[in-house]
Order: C-alpha cells, then sequence, then structure tokens
C-alpha cells in the first residue's frame, strides 16, 4: 500500500452539515467534535506514519489523520472498533471531529483500524519508536483540554 496524505475535497451538495440550523450548527461547534476538529485533527502529523507504508505504487492509504483521529477516539470512548464505527456512521458529531462529513460510511472499517494499530506496533518492535505515542505527546495539551472540558474518561491515552 502507498503513502499519500489527505486531501481536502470538495463538498457534496448533500453535506449534512450545510442542512443544520444555525442553532444546530452553532452547538455542533462548541461540542467535543467542534473541539476536536480544530485544536485536535489538523495537527496529527500524517508523515510521521509514512515509514509504515510502501514507495512502490499502488492502492493508497486511507488518510492517516482520520485513522489515527479514529484511533484517539476509540481510546477517549473506550469503545471497541465495531462499535466506534457505528457511531462515527450514525452520529454527525464523529464525522464532524474527522473532517469527513462529506463521507457516506466512515473513513475506515476496523480491519484498517486494526491493521494500522498492528503496524504501529511491529515498527516499535523493530525501532523502539511508537508513532501513535509520538502523535499523542504531540496533542497533549489540547487532549487533556478536551477530556477535562468534555468530560471524557478514557482508560489509557
Amino acid at each position: 500500500m502507498a503513502f499519500s496524505r489527505n486531501q481536502i475535497n470538495k463538498i457534496r451538495f448533500d453535506d449534512p452539515v450545510t442542512f443544520l440550523t444555525k442553532a444546530q450548527r452553532a452547538y455542533l461547534d462548541k461540542s467535543w467534535a467542534g473541539y476536536f476538529a480544530t485544536e485536535i485533527f489538523p495537527k496529527i502529523d500524517e508523515s510521521r506514519y509514512e515509514v509504515l507504508y510502501s514507495a512502490n505504487a499502488g492502492r493508497y492509504n486511507t488518510p492517516i489523520n482520520q485513522m489515527v483521529s479514529l484511533l484517539i477516539l476509540k481510546d477517549l470512548t473506550n469503545l471497541s472498533y465495531v462499535n466506534l464505527l457505528n457511531e462515527v456512521a450514525l452520529d454527525l458529531r464523529y464525522k464532524y471531529a474527522l473532517c469527513c462529513t462529506d463521507k457516506v460510511d466512515s473513513p475506515a472499517g476496523a480491519s484498517t483500524l486494526s491493521n494500522l494499530r498492528n503496524r504501529i506496533r511491529q515498527y516499535k518492535n523493530k525501532t523502539g519508536i511508537d508513532l501513535y505515542q509520538s502523535t499523542l505527546s504531540d496533542i497533549r495539551p489540547q487532549l487533556d483540554e478536551l477530556i477535562a472540558k468534555y468530560k471524557f474518561k478514557p482508560k489509557k491515552l
């Protein structure tokens, strides 16, 4: 699988965010999802994960910032992969947090997330570098604020 950075897509004409009332949009922006979308998601360094992918041409990866964000949300909410992906499919706040309201389904499947976690673990075993923990260290102040402000109770992070 070849590495590519997340490309900003044009908004679909039927993007659900465009149909929100001003009050609903304000609520969404002030929710944990709005905070995540503006303070955490843009700070995820996708290039750090390039080492996990082939330099050869092939099918491109799911956007790293979305997959890592899903791992963070999984750890924040203590949900299983399946339950997290159900939330992403049904709850607009999750898609908003992941900056993917333009997608009909979740940006990644359970096996994709599990495979990423395994690649990160294998890379750590090989090099001693934990890419996920490095990402969490980069965004620690924002994560701590999110946890405190929105009362998340993660078991680990």
